[in-house]
């Protein structure tokens, strides 16, 4: 009687402790916590509005008709298909279908990764512990990067590109250990070789992230024939497939040489900045890079085509943080194995059994208050918006468009960089002088000066006549520009709030717009304006 005793014990302790629909539970609503920030991206309004563009018009357009100082340029849209997504979203839900597509982004990615270990039924080992500790850290390490943009597309894509190389290569491996099998691919190998073309086909129209995942393809392909020396590689053949899928996309190797030629420029933009090292900005993600490196170290085989991927994925992480999504996901499947492994491999003992048996219940009491604490703050992050996404107006210049757009004060601003794109969309009528859609439309010259001028460097205000077309310019207070246009003879300011102060030229008293401006009595709306998007 006694082992039985032990062993329904064990199985009791396992049935609850390790409970995957629970475990389940806790990370989806964790989730729906830390995935659920309200507050809009710089470029939403653009993606929403050029989305329209492309959907009503039913063509992309070939070159770019919003701002004034790239009037006519070439204009490579890499990211037309979830801009169409966004506003097809927005045109039909309002703001919350995007929110919800941002959490069915998360939750996708989330349980992805979680069958891809989670044992289902009794788990008397423990074995879904870990990997359950492991995905609970990755969610906050996500959340910041999870705004209503097209990246989340490259995080879901990302993440089943990973999940079919990991299928291909873990059904490899169990041949390997089955001497009765056949060299042939077998059928979960089939599909994961015929979704990789079809992920690719997706991505080249959804977001530029497709380049980082043509990386880790090409980086598996190899290690696959330098393992197996065999040219007549299935994987070699899916990879090739992928990269020709690449080319259906409305540019065709067009795309590519953008692709090129963008990533050999500098990004003067906070996002592609690196990691401090010894500051504790984004401390959980160099955790989270320390667990790893602790698990490669511990692990039997280190040398596998994971670790060629992972490793140049927590490069890049350092080396641009926009970036630290990926290489987070990159290591959680290994890390949610490891994790695993190390529950087989630390049978619990009988003293240990007890002690767990005493606690299981309260352990998962715990868990349960846990996953209704993140369904409350959750909530209550989105109940006073009514799960609308907000715009905030110590960000953006809501005050300053309402005020030109009430004026009709219509013509060509000269705006800070991640303002564009709000405006594009609130001053339908006036062109911009730079936005976030950045070397898709501007060339290099366009950049500098918007840069330079923003930082006040020298020539910042030699810059102003290099654009004549230029009819005013809306500062953004903490940039200190408006210090310096104070100063500037042949511009008068018009406009000021927390924020922001708008300047229109009034060097030549026939200008039309300073002409038009004396004529009448300025509006000036002092009631509270809408915070919701748009």
């Amino acid at each position: 009687m006694k082992p039985f005793i032990e062993t329904d014990a064990r199985q009791k302790v396992g049935s609850l402790f390790s409970s995957r629909a629970l475990f389940l539970l806790v990370l989806l609503l964790s989730a729906f916590n830390q995935f659920s920030l309200v507050t809009a991206d710089p470029d939403l309004w653009g993606h929403v509005k050029f989305g329209q563009a492309a959907w009503q018009q039913g063509a992309l357009p070939a070159t770019d008709s919003y701002s004034y100082t790239a009037e006519g340029a070439r204009w490579i849209n890499h990211e037309w298909l979830t801009e169409i997504l966004f506003y097809q979203l927005y045109d039909t839900f309002g703001s919350r279908g995007i929110l919800l597509f941002k959490m069915i982004v998360g939750w996708s990615l989330i349980l992805l990764l979680a069958h891809k270990v989670f044992k289902s039924g009794p788990d008397p080992h423990f074995s879904n512990l870990g990997p359950f500790l492991i995905l609970l850290v990755l969610i906050p390490i996500l959340a910041p990067g999870f705004m209503p943009r097209p990246q989340l597309m490259t995080y879901l894509l990302w993440t089943l590109l990973l999940l079919a190389l990991h299928s291909y290569f873990d059904n490899k491996s169990e041949e390997k250990t089955n001497a009765f099998a056949s060299n042939e691919p077998n059928r979960n190998q089939h599909i994961a070789l015929a979704s990789i073309p079809l992920i690719f086909l997706v991505w080249i129209n959804s977001h530029g992230g497709v380049l980082a995942g043509l990386a880790i393809l090409g980086t598996a392909t190899l290690y696959e024939l330098i393992q197996s020396r065999n040219f007549r590689s299935p994987l070699l053949l899916s990879a090739i497939l992928s990269g020709l899928t690449t080319l259906i996309n409305p540019y065709g190797y067009e795309m590519g040489s953008f692709f090129i030629h963008s990533l050999s420029q500098s990004r003067n933009i906070t996002e592609w900045n690196g990691i401090p090292l010894w500051h504790p900005h984004l401390w959980p993600f160099k955790l989270y890079t320390l667990l790893y490196v602790v698990m490669w170290l511990s692990a039997k085989k280190k040398w596998d085509w994971q670790t060629f991927i992972i490793l140049p994925s927590i490069y890049f992480a350092y080396k641009h943080q926009r970036h630290v999504p990926l290489a987070a996901i990159a290591m959680t499947p290994f890390m949610m194995q490891q994790a695993r492994k190390w529950n087989l491999h630390w049978s619990v003992s009988k003293r240990i059994q007890s002690q767990l048996n005493s606690i299981c219940r309260p352990a998962m009491a715990c868990l349960l208050v846990f996953a209704t604490s993140q369904l409350g703050i959750g909530y209550l992050k989105n109940a006073d918006n009514q799960f609308n996404l907000l715009v905030d107006p110590g960000v953006y210049p809501i005050y300053a468009a309402r005020f030109m757009d009430e004026n009709e004060l219509a013509g060509n601003i000269w705006n800070p960089f991640d303002w564009g794109e709000y405006l594009i969309w609130k001053l339908p009528e006036s062109n911009i002088s730079v936005d976030g859609r950045f070397r898709t439309v501007y060339p290099e010259s366009v950049l500098r000066d918007s840069a330079n001028f923003a930082a006040g460097n020298q020539g910042w205000a030699e810059l102003l006549k290099k654009y004549p077309a230029t009819d005013y310019v809306l500062t953004r207070k903490s940039d200190g520009t408006h210090l310096r246009m104070n100063s500037l003879p042949g511009w008068t300011a018009i406009y000021e709030d927390l924020i922001s102060v708008l300047y229109i030229k009034s060097d030549d008293p026939e200008n039309p717009k300073w002409k038009q401006l004396n004529s009448r009595k300025l509006k000036q709306n002092l009631q509270t304006p809408s915070y919701y998007f748009p």
